[in-house]
């Protein structure tokens, strides 16, 4: 067993685009989905780091204003990356808003990018899809809890004495479970 580490490097663009890393998505297809507070996303195929020891892998990078896919992403600081049963690409990021990735035949596909004016102005911590076909999200921020759907925020809950949202889980029987700073908190 080894540990290899992987550091943004100056005069490499391949490189990572800085050491800091809030978040970690392998999509269905194998890419792994880097996601770094200060500098956007880092995208590589799983097959291209696993097993190496020696030289750099090439990380591709997605920034706020990445003009392969033609428009901006919300922010550079990301906070949650994650993939629906759906196959889109769903980023939080830390100064508010999210941005939907549609799967598509491109790479990139932005079909949705929601900000202030969907009522989403605070830092995005965590999300948990609901197992329906609505299309409908949980997301977590500084003690509030927002169910999220088509570029709007629905419902919005207020939870004093958690801090940050780390993570929502939902049960089987629909509770969601809500992880924070400061323990445990179970929605029903």
């Amino acid at each position: 067993n080894n540990f290899v580490n992987y550091h943004h490097r100056d005069g490499l663009p391949e490189s990572l685009p800085d050491d800091n890393i809030k978040t970690i998505c392998e999509t269905k297809n194998g890419n792994i989905w880097l996601g770094h507070p200060e500098g956007g996303l880092s995208i590589i195929r799983a097959a291209d780091i696993a097993g190496t020891i020696a030289g750099t892998p090439r990380f591709s990078h997605i920034s706020s204003a990445y003009a392969n896919i033609g428009t901006e992403l919300c922010s550079r600081e990301v906070s949650k990356i994650f993939q629906d049963r759906f196959d889109n690409i769903w980023i939080g990021y830390l100064n508010g808003g999210i941005d939907l990735i549609g799967h598509g035949h491109r790479l990139f596909n932005i079909v949705g990018k929601y900000g202030g004016d969907s009522g989403l102005k605070d830092a995005i911590y965590s999300a948990v899809p609901l197992h329906d076909n609505q299309q409908r999200l949980w997301l977590g921020s500084t003690g509030r809890l927002m169910l999220y759907h088509q570029g709007n925020v629905l419902e919005t809950h207020d939870i004093t004495g958690t801090g940050k949202i780390h993570c929502i889980y939902e049960t089987g029987d629909g509770k969601l479970l809500v992880g924070h700073e400061k323990g445990l908190t179970e929605y029903d």
